[in-house]
């Protein structure tokens, strides 16, 4: 079953981004306002939205106290239009003011690694590398699964499946294989201590890519100006990564083998 674009890659960062792969063919040039800016404009409008609804019924809570009691008239109309109105004004300002740039084309495709975890996922994971195989990208791309201590037959699926793969050159799909069960954040962080590039997607070992998935959220994550939507992480990079290092588990270690 495919997962949406959004939900099925999911991009984060483990060193800095060279500055030439944010380059794009055509710079657009649109100005952007911050997302604060945009969460104070909205959060503003919303307020001053409640602050009239209250103005405006006003007499009719006061008609409703006389006839009930002043705490049940403040109680319903709170829920019933303060609060959704609140909720509705800043929702409806978010969404005109979030209007990204179209997604461009690159002038040339950065690497990314896709870090695949899998626990006991021998039947889903030969159509995930598959999938793997297939992607409509013209980049590097560096494909890790990464076995969890798996006690089905995950490793022998992987190197049936591998063998199996007519893997484009600029494609490389990699085991590491851990043997003991340690959760899957775990052996994320060690895929992202293994991964060759600095962008990182993951995925699930059941998950099935569409072809062109890799190259449109590429292009959306650097068509995006620095600081907004998905580029925090870009911004962070490009300022705090050079200080980045491979996280520490607290003196745990753990061993796996390259294939």
């Amino acid at each position: 079953m495919f997962a949406s674009l959004e939900e099925l890659l999911k991009v984060s960062m483990n060193a800095p981004v060279s500055t030439d792969l944010l380059k794009t063919a055509v710079p657009y040039r649109r100005r952007y306002l911050s997302v604060r800016i945009k969460f104070g404009v909205a959060l503003t409008i919303a307020i001053a939205w409640t602050a009239f609804s209250v103005s405006v019924a006003s007499a009719w809570m006061r008609d409703l106290a006389e006839l009930t009691n002043p705490f049940l008239a403040l109680w319903t109309l709170t829920f019933v239009a303060f609060v959704p109105g609140f909720m509705n004004a800043f929702l409806a300002t978010s969404l005109l003011l979030d209007r990204r740039p179209p997604r461009r084309t690159p002038l040339s495709y950065p690497g990314v690694t896709i870090l695949i975890a899998a626990y006991n996922e021998e039947a889903g994971l030969a159509a995930t590398l598959e999938s793997i195989a297939n992607l409509n990208y013209v980049g590097e791309v560096e494909a890790l699964v990464l076995n969890d201590g798996s006690k089905d037959r995950t490793v022998e699926t992987f190197h049936s499946a591998r063998k199996s793969l007519q893997l484009p050159e600029n494609i490389d799909v990699r085991l590491l294989d851990f043997e003991q069960n340690r959760g899957k954040a775990a052996v994320l962080n060690d895929g992202l201590a293994a991964a060759r590039h600095d962008l990182v997607c993951t995925i699930d070992g059941d998950s099935r890519l569409r072809s062109d998935s890799l190259k449109e959220i590429v292009e959306r994550y650097l068509s995006d100006p620095p600081g907004r939507w998905l580029s925090p992480a870009r911004s962070w990079c490009e300022t705090a990564a050079p200080a980045w290092s491979p996280p520490r588990r607290n003196g745990t270690t753990s061993t796996a083998s390259l294939q």
